[in-house]
């Protein structure tokens, strides 16, 4: 009986491994696995990316509401992460994934991951006011603070970059999870960091391309940037983009954390579909 398991996957079926992989290798199987599910990722992300997209149409003004907004953001986004690990653990384990059984996965570890999600907001909005502050010149010491945090913030971000990966596949909390990700990394900061940055120009590349479109139909229209429909097209292209490319940069990353796995625990298909396995039914933890 033919296996389930997309041949693209390299997986071999005599001994139940997962090889080792290359960036590259990581990188074309990140294309690989999109392409190959595009209306099943499509649907993860739109599920939690479509409310928020209609949600930046709405009028807001003051810092509350932007702090606010942000949070609802980095949540959605967290949580769509969340449910694109878990599709990612199913296609290799079995061949198929659902939208339901990736959301009830999050379900599942809804609190852990809100936690991890309050956390990288906290952190995204100090850095961003940090940077601003530092660019503008309007405050020596948050030139000198974002200049003292950057290096070991980066570190901790490498360290900490499996933890929605843990949180979901291995089901701990949030800090065992970040201790998790660190023992993962260990030793391969540089190749982890450089896996990254690859991930991340790549996703920028194709963030640029999907917007010229919608920067042109701006441009041409004579359009306000302020007026309703601008702001219309700026949020479908943020949508566009979305869609496109955060399933890519999150398979990406979960491929690395199975990678990881496979050279330092001989990860195997059989650990992976115990994993990827029957859901629990108690909610956060």
């Amino acid at each position: 009986m033919t296996s389930a398991v997309p041949v693209s996957y390299q997986i071999d079926e005599r001994l139940r491994t997962i090889p080792e992989r290359s960036l590259g290798d990581v990188l074309s199987e990140s294309f690989a696995i999109f392409g190959r599910h595009l209306g099943r990722f499509i649907g993860i992300v739109a599920v939690v990316q479509v409310p928020v997209t209609l949600l930046s149409l709405v009028p807001s003004s003051g810092a509350a509401v932007f702090a606010i907004a942000a949070l609802i953001s980095v949540l959605a986004g967290i949580v769509g992460y969340g449910a694109t690990i878990f599709a990612v653990g199913q296609l290799y384990a079995r061949g198929h994934a659902s939208i339901a059984a990736c959301y009830s996965r999050v379900w599942w570890r809804v609190l852990p991951l809100a936690a991890v999600a309050v956390v990288v907001a906290a952190v995204s909005l100090g850095w961003e006011y940090l940077g601003v502050m530092a660019v503008s010149g309007r405050s020596v010491g948050a030139s000198v603070g974002f200049v003292l945090i950057a290096v070991p913030l980066l570190a901790l971000i490498v360290y900490a970059v499996f933890t929605p990966q843990v949180v979901i596949m291995e089901g701990l909390k949030p800090v065992e999870a970040v201790k998790r990700s660190y023992q993962l990394v260990r030793g391969s900061w540089l190749r982890v960091f450089g896996a990254i940055v690859v991930l991340g120009l790549v996703a920028a590349g194709l963030g640029i391309v999907m917007s010229i479109p919608f920067a042109a139909a701006i441009a041409l229209s004579g359009l306000s940037s302020t007026s309703f429909a601008a702001r219309a097209i700026v949020a479908v292209n943020g949508l566009v983009v979305s869609i496109a490319v955060l399933p890519v940069i999150f398979s990406g990353i979960t491929l690395l954390y199975y990678d990881m796995r496979v050279r330092k625990e001989a990860y195997d298909l059989s650990r992976l579909s115990q994993e990827a396995g029957a859901q629990e039914v108690v909610v956060g933890g």
